[in-house]
Parts: structure tokens; C-alpha cells; sequence
């Protein structure tokens, strides 16, 4: 979910990106402007991510969030949490990445965004 005036288009299937996962792409959003993206995470793992797992920022910019922590004692299998990230759009074409982590310790796909 994209909360302001931009489109967004899937960015193909998870094979694009060598089985990471695709939040699509967005248009229309002018260089400089912030916007917010509301992810919905849902853990279909066999284990629960411990408490104070973040989206941290793997690749690129993160448009203006290097990470967010993801709120609660930890998320159990087969629940879902609600992020919004505050992002800025970058001036010229670019992708950026983030994954689930623990510490130091990745624990889920790069998910990955492009703004065109």
C-alpha cells in the first residue's frame, strides 16, 4: 500500500531477482518527495522471529530509511505485522533492498524496490 499519488506495477515474479522478493515499481512520484509504504509481513516460516527484528536497508539507499524495527515481543508463525516505512524518492531511477534481520543475522528474503 502506497499512501499518496503513485503507481505501482509488479516488478515480475520472485525468479527476477534470484528468489528474493519484488515489491514492484513505482512511478510518479517526484525526485525528493517523501511518501510512505505501508508493508503487511506475514511469517509463514517454521520458527518465530525473535523480538527486536528489523527491516534493515541491504541494498542501495533505502530511500531514506536504512531500517525500521519491527514492533512487539518477537512474531509468531502465521502472524502479520503492519510496517510503514517514510521514504524519500530518489532524483533518478533507482532500486533499493531490504531484508528481515536479527542482530546482525539476516533471517528473510532482500525485498526489493524500484522507483522509476
Amino acid at each position: 500500500t502506497f499512501l499518496g499519488a503513485a503507481e505501482v506495477e509488479d516488478a515480475g515474479a520472485a525468479e527476477e531477482w534470484g528468489g528474493h522478493e519484488s515489491l514492484g515499481r513505482v512511478s510518479g512520484v517526484p525526485g525528493g518527495s517523501s511518501w510512505v509504504m505501508e508493508l503487511l509481513l506475514t511469517n509463514d516460516g517454521s520458527e518465530a522471529w525473535p523480538a527486536g527484528a528489523a527491516l534493515t536497508c541491504c541494498f542501495g539507499s533505502g530511500f531514506g530509511c536504512g531500517g525500521i524495527d519491527l514492533v512487539g515481543e518477537g512474531v509468531q508463525v502465521g502472524e502479520t505485522v503492519s510496517v510503514q516505512m517514510e521514504l524519500v524518492a530518489p532524483e533518478a531511477p533507482s532500486t533499493t533492498a531490504w531484508a528481515l534481520t536479527s542482530g546482525d543475522v539476516c533471517i528473510g528474503p532482500a525485498m526489493i524496490l524500484e522507483v522509476a
